[in-house]
């Protein structure tokens, strides 16, 4: 054999053997390739049970200060309720005699009559203030209502509802 001859066998021979590592390294990036998907997929499917485990959690927080919310009103109803019992304990008698008590009732009533005695007390002072600043500027409703600090339809809407 020549050495050309000798030197195209070994060449050949050295494709060959470089074409099969080359097929192996491709079979092995192939199940590289396989187990990658997967670990990503599985990374996947953790970060969504991790994102749903985390909203639970938030959900159950909510729900713990919906309870804590709930707990602190009864709380503060049965101190107003203490306190009514307290203070107007004639009155709580009275309503606690009747068939259908509700504990909401005797704080409502007491409520609604500061409000109405706020409320007189309001109206008073507001017709009182309207009747000083239009006598101060002669019954000139423009001059009365830049004193008080308003516009001249405020103005007259408070006298309106004054009834001046």
């Amino acid at each position: 054999m020549k050495p050309w001859e000798a030197l195209r066998s070994f060449v050949r021979g050295e494709r060959r053997t470089a074409r099969r590592a080359l097929e192996a390294a491709e079979g092995e990036a192939a199940v590289l390739r396989g187990r990658l998907d997967a670990m990503i997929a599985a990374r996947d499917e953790a970060h969504a049970k991790v994102v749903e485990l985390a909203a639970q959690r938030d959900a159950a927080y909510d729900e713990l200060a919906s309870v804590r919310s709930r707990a602190e009103a009864a709380a503060r109803a049965a101190g107003r309720l203490e306190h009514l019992r307290s203070t107007y304990p004639r009155l709580m008698e009275e309503l606690e005699g009747t068939a259908a008590f509700d504990p909401a009732q005797p704080y409502t009533r007491v409520r609604d009559e500061l409000l109405h005695d706020y409320a007189q007390v309001t109206f008073g002072m507001e017709r009182r203030c309207a009747e000083g600043f239009l006598r101060e500027h002669d019954h000139v409703v423009a001059a009365a209502a830049e004193h008080a600090g308003i516009n001249r339809q405020s103005f007259y809407r408070l006298m309106r509802r004054v009834g001046l």
